[in-house]
């Protein structure tokens, strides 16, 4: 197990995601680059480098910019009430795993981030602030897509993926991920260790692990998670929920609760080894459907924990029950 031979396939591996990454940057920021307008609105201020915004106001990216500043990023928003319009173009960074391309400091609220493509840098955008927007976007391409610190800060509308390690990390609360696509290679699509944050209408996966969730009263609702290498959805905190999602073909897990007071509501998991693995407590499978999953449909190995209303069929094994006081 430890010998020179058992590296090699992570090796390759990692050199075909960074491969896949780059290319996968390349065409879709170029696609994203067609909507790139001239110069002409007087109330704005045309960015062409890297810069630091430092007053409200609404500011276009004009040109495609590469590098970064001194400070380690390239674009530094340290003011409220702004708008940064990407104009369609591309912030590149020097693909050497260092730098950020758009920061966002503390005490910066009301900030929107608008049709931009990042990538290759560390972290694409990081939002170290409240009440934060970024729409219509594309991060890819980058070690770590999009990295929340803030609350009450949203993604919506936007592709993240490409990114090596993860798509999007949120450790704030009240922050939320909406209509967007993230996954494509990472190692996490989605990251939360934040309380109260949620996943709204999205498409999660073909990374390692589709959505990992170590905090409390998080959700994933009206989203698809789906062709994760390992597992798709990964709970660890207490009452969270998966509501009216699906959860489909991963190559190992489909969905798996080692927190208390989670629950699975009118969602669909199948097509995956294991359909729902349960070793916490207290945590619900209600409304759902899990079927079609090669060995078990449903494990439970904890306690106090309950299966209602649902149907469980067309799998290896239906339920499989090790636990104490469940249902």
């Amino acid at each position: 197990m430890g010998g020179r031979g058992s590296r090699t396939v992570p090796a390759l591996l990692l050199a075909t995601v960074l491969l896949a990454a780059l290319a996968g940057f390349i065409a879709i920021s170029a696609a994203h680059q067609v909507r790139a307008r001239a110069p002409q609105d007087p109330d704005a201020t045309y960015i062409t480098g890297c810069v630091n915004i430092t007053s409200p106001g609404y500011y276009v990216i004009s040109a495609n910019i590469t590098g970064v500043q001194g400070t380690g990023y390239c674009i530094g928003i340290f003011a409220s009430g702004v708008v940064l319009d990407g104009g369609g173009h591309v912030l590149a960074g020097p693909g050497n795993g260092r730098g950020v391309g758009i920061y966002v400091a503390p005490g910066s609220s009301n900030v929107t981030i608008e049709d931009v493509a990042v990538g290759r840098y560390s972290t694409g955008i990081y939002v170290n602030s409240s009440g934060v927007r970024i729409t219509d976007s594309f991060v890819g391409g980058n070690t770590y897509g999009v990295n929340v610190t803030g609350s009450y800060d949203s993604i919506i509308g936007s592709n993240v993926t490409y990114n090596l390690r993860v798509g999007v990390y949120v450790n704030g609360s009240h922050d939320s991920v909406v209509d967007s696509a993230v996954g494509g290679g990472s190692w996490y699509s989605i990251y939360v260790a934040g309380n109260n944050d949620s996943i709204i209408g999205s498409a999660v996966g073909g990374s390692w692990y589709g959505v990992n969730v170590t905090g409390s009263y998080d959700s994933v609702v009206d989203s698809t998670v789906g062709s994760n290498v390992l597992v798709g959805v990964s709970i660890a905190g207490s009452h969270d929920s998966i509501l009216n999602s699906t959860v489909s073909n991963n190559g190992r897990v489909g969905v798996y609760v080692a927190g208390d007071n989670d629950s699975i509501v009118s969602s669909t998991v199948g097509g995956n080894v294991f359909g729902v693995e349960v070793a916490g407590s207290y945590n619900s499978i209600a409304n759902s459907t899990v079927s079609h999953n090669r060995w078990f449909g449903v494990s439970i190995t904890g306690y106090g924990d309950s299966v209602i209303g649902s149907t469980v069929s067309h799998d290896g094994h239906g339920i499989y029950i090790n636990g104490s006081y469940d249902s």
